[in-house]
């Protein structure tokens, strides 16, 4: 891989990866269009690594006060332990579904689904998820994430886990999920990327210790890492801005017109 075809990948990570319109969508069809080769894994794995210094950096004030409630000393042992419940019940039950698909069925999905044939449906779909959203009513959602339901935080966890499909966005089903049960915006939105980073930072370590021979650090990797970083921190501050405004569904235009598109690249129209 050259230099520029490893920075464009860098770009297209940290633009797709938060935005509701699929990352490794979109990195199907730039292999199959512009014969940009499949990334080593130890090059992908650090473009997810610089995505989720975005990630931390942008919830860094939230993520504070999160730690700060949850290791305060004022707290007594009755309430600490209301505090870690309220907090580790929604955040297990929504990891669990996408780990279960990650150790059973991972290598399967990969071999049947990362392909453009299948893009086409798994777009569709996304548009339709995301349409949805324009329907359902801001001011009637008043849940926030911390003491979600099990069975709430795992409907949310089963959108997570099938936006393993390529051209499924991740950020937009586990968002539309959250809305779905009533998390009000800002919640659907934080929990959603709280999900991501536990989720996909557990999915770094087990591949850096599965195939730790293979990771390797070179410059342009190191700064394509931050290229990932710095389009992922910009692309949240901005998605933040459009769903606390009701407009998620504005992406659904985006996914509908690559759906026609991937259909036209299966079709080789």
């Amino acid at each position: 891989m050259t230099f520029f075809e490893g920075f464009i990948l860098a770009v297209l990570q940290g633009l797709t990866e938060f935005l509701p319109i699929s990352s490794s969508g979109h990195l199907v069809l730039a292999q199959v269009l512009f014969g940009i080769k499949e990334p080593t894994l130890s090059y992908d794995l650090f473009l997810h690594f610089g995505t989720q210094i975005a990630v931390i950096l942008y919830f860094w004030p939230r993520l504070k006060r999160l730690f700060s409630l949850l290791f305060s000393k004022k707290n007594s042992n009755e309430n600490l332990i209301k505090r870690w419940k309220d907090v580790l019940i929604p955040i297990f039950f929504v990891t669990l579904p996408v780990v279960l698909v990650g150790i059973f069925v991972a290598e399967r999905v990969e071999k049947i689904f990362y392909t453009a044939k299948y893009l086409p449906f798994t777009y569709l779909f996304t548009a339709i998820l995301l349409l949805t959203t324009k329907f359902v009513k801001l001011k009637s959602l008043k849940l926030k994430w911390v003491g979600l339901s099990l069975l709430k935080s795992l409907f949310i966890g089963i959108f997570q886990a099938v936006s393993t499909l390529p051209g499924i966005s991740r950020s937009g089903a586990t968002i539309a999920g959250g809305l779905y049960v009533g998390l009000k915006p800002k919640d659907a939105f934080e929990f959603s990327f709280f999900a991501g980073l536990i989720s996909i930072t557990g999915s770094f370590i087990f591949e850096i210790l599965k195939n730790g021979n293979i990771i390797f650090f070179d410059v342009f990797q190191i700064v394509n890492t931050f290229v990932a970083a710095i389009c992922g921190y910009l692309v949240l501050r901005l998605l933040g801005n459009l769903i606390k405004s009701g407009k998620l569904w504005i992406f659904s235009i985006y996914c509908f017109v690559m759906c026609i598109t991937s259909l036209m690249v299966w079709l080789k129209l």
